[in-house]
């Protein structure tokens, strides 16, 4: 409710009295659709929603109309699931000032694709989908995809393709424009035993890159990360911004 890092804590006695004052779009389940359907029928807070026909919401919007009158009487009957699986693997960098260095924001990404595939490794799922995300200084973000021929935990592979979306994105959205954020996803994502058989390569997670990785892998689990580095990502030691390490996105 206190986004990013608050935390609100709602007794029962008082949890009416904390939903109906909200707007509907803070109900799960009501986006920018359902809003506008509801406020058709004159319906734009909880409370509203709480007050209505529940005949009626199931006339405009059918079982969905039913499940969020409950939900704004404070009733959900679904079970609380603690663990979920990963549909992406991402790393994304806010910078401290804006930067315009493109050589500099390459070393950026290599060190992100590094971090994703690590974190594909350790939890043994490749994944298919690049995604390349930019923040302009003007706060403008875009997001930018590749569908990789096979799926993928090597760091070479993601940052390849998040390189080559990084400069198209250049050339659509202006050269040397300054970017205030840049970040690298992997999603598609599925368990690596699972991949399909290539008559001509290996599997990823028994490819010779891979192996290069599980030592390196083993020597930043013993003496910390960093010990082993690409030179490219030396060019990025100045650049100073605070990292998202350990994302995974849920959408």
């Amino acid at each position: 409710f206190r986004k990013p890092d608050g935390l609100v804590v709602v007794e029962a006695t008082e949890l009416i009295a904390f939903l109906r004052p909200l707007p509907i779009s803070r109900l799960w389940g009501v986006g920018p659709k359902t809003e506008e359907r509801l406020a058709l029928l004159g319906v734009r807070t909880v409370a509203d929603l709480a007050d209505i026909d529940p005949a009626r919401l199931e006339r405009q919007l059918g079982e969905h109309g039913r499940h969020l009158h409950a939900l704004a009487h404070g009733r959900d009957e679904r079970g609380v699931v603690p663990n979920w699986d990963a549909k992406s693997y991402s790393h994304e960098q806010t910078f401290a000032r804006d930067v315009d260095d493109d050589e500099a924001l390459e070393a950026v990404l290599l060190d992100q694709a590094i971090r994703v595939a690590r974190r594909l490794r350790h939890d043994g799922v490749t994944g298919r989908v690049v995604q390349l995300k930019l923040r302009f200084s003007d706060f403008h973000t875009i997001t930018r995809q590749e569908t990789l021929g096979r799926p993928t935990l090597d760091a070479d592979e993601i940052y390849v393709a998040g390189r080559a979306l990084f400069h198209l994105a250049r050339k659509s959205d202006g050269a040397g424009r300054p970017i205030r954020l840049i970040g690298v996803g992997v999603h598609a994502i599925r368990p690596a035993d699972e991949e399909e058989l290539d008559l001509f390569l290996p599997p990823a997670h028994e490819s010779k890159s891979r192996k290069l990785a599980d030592v390196i892998d083993r020597i930043e689990d013993r003496f910390g990360r960093g010990k082993v580095t690409r030179a490219k990502i030396l060019g990025a030691e100045g650049v100073e911004g605070t990292g998202t390490p350990g994302d995974r996105d849920l959408e």
